[in-house]
């Protein structure tokens, strides 16, 4: 894409991502999150799904995970649904920035 001023030289979109070093909780919640855009998902949910085991006991660690995500990718990515868990929107509405998961 050209920048302005200068048709001939291009800005590479991948040389502007960053890579964000992620735990096996964080990065596997944010995948199950991303896997379900908009769904607003349970922390029970979330727990089952990521560390494979009974969410009766879930605690805190949902919250845990999603407090260290926010603070790793930003606010705007993870919302709360007050009284039902959480929703990934994908792009961050505060900052137009949109993420992409992968492996490196």
């Amino acid at each position: 894409m050209p920048q302005s001023g200068n048709p001939h030289q291009r800005t590479d979109r991948l040389s502007q991502w960053h890579s964000i070093p992620l735990t096996h909780h964080e990065f596997f919640t944010l995948l199950y999150l991303a896997q379900h855009p908009s769904w607003v998902l349970s922390k029970e949910q979330i727990y089952e799904a990521v560390w494979k085991a009974d969410p009766e006991h879930c605690g805190a660690a949902v919250a845990n995970v999603v407090y260290s995500l926010r603070r790793k990718i930003g606010e705007g990515y993870i919302k709360t649904v007050v009284g039902s868990g959480y929703r990934f929107v994908g792009v961050n509405t505060d900052s137009n920035f949109t993420i992409a998961i992968g492996f490196l």
